[in-house]
């Protein structure tokens, strides 16, 4: 009897006999669970030695390809055939068996065939899922967690990196001067008099009057 894997049910099993081009090659039995369709060659008893059971066959059924059967008309031929075509990693396989039913046989695979798929379809679509949030998860992690650099819109100012000329505003800012006091404090207007003598503008620095010479 073969290890069936966790939640892994029996469908249907039967002594059978495994024929090619006709002729009888082995004797076993066959298996059908809700996952996998099995051939395991009947095991000997000698008086010297025995062997045992070795599984031939051992597929899933989403790899079955098809599934047919012979029954032949008149109930004396008693030769009723189920043949299944199906893959492996060499290729297509065929095996014919005879069992009492194939009919039964091959609506069951069949049936189960269609749910295999079901099954495997919503398995992928699960596995597709996870791994797109073990990504999204992923790429948050590696996200920086600080807000530098980014930009707020609202009331609040645009929170990048600033350039010169807004260094320059965030000072005076602090400062709490004016435009008009920072020019004046860095550009100092020339402070200006008047001579004497001949009342002529002078600028600070003259030592004489540019107009009548005389000492300032």
């Amino acid at each position: 009897m073969p290890v069936y894997e966790p939640n892994e049910h029996e469908i249907l099993k039967e002594e059978t006999k495994q024929i090619k081009e006709g002729v009888q090659i082995s004797e076993g039995m066959l298996y059908l669970t809700d996952r996998r369709f099995i051939y395991e060659l009947k095991g000997k008893r000698g008086f010297l030695r025995a062997s045992a059971p070795v599984t031939m066959i051992d597929i899933r059924l989403d790899a079955i390809m098809n599934v047919s059967t012979a029954v032949p008309r008149f109930k004396l031929m008693t030769k009723k055939t189920l043949t299944l075509d199906y893959k492996t990693d060499k290729g297509e396989e065929h095996a014919n068996f005879i069992v009492d039913d194939p009919v039964k046989w091959d609506r069951t695979i069949r049936e189960w065939i269609s749910d295999s798929k079901r099954f495997k379809e919503e398995q992928e679509r699960r596995e597709k899922e996870e791994a797109y949030k073990k990504e999204v998860e992923l790429a948050k992690a590696k996200s920086p967690k600080a807000n530098i650099g980014n930009v707020y819109m609202g009331d609040r100012k645009k929170q990048m990196q600033p350039t010169d000329d807004e260094y320059v505003d965030a000072e005076y800012e602090e400062s709490g001067e004016t435009d008009l006091q920072v020019s004046e404090k860095e550009y100092p207007a020339k402070a200006s008099s008047k001579c004497k003598k001949c009342g002529t503008s002078v600028d600070a620095g003259m030592k004489f009057c540019p107009n009548c010479g005389n000492p300032l």
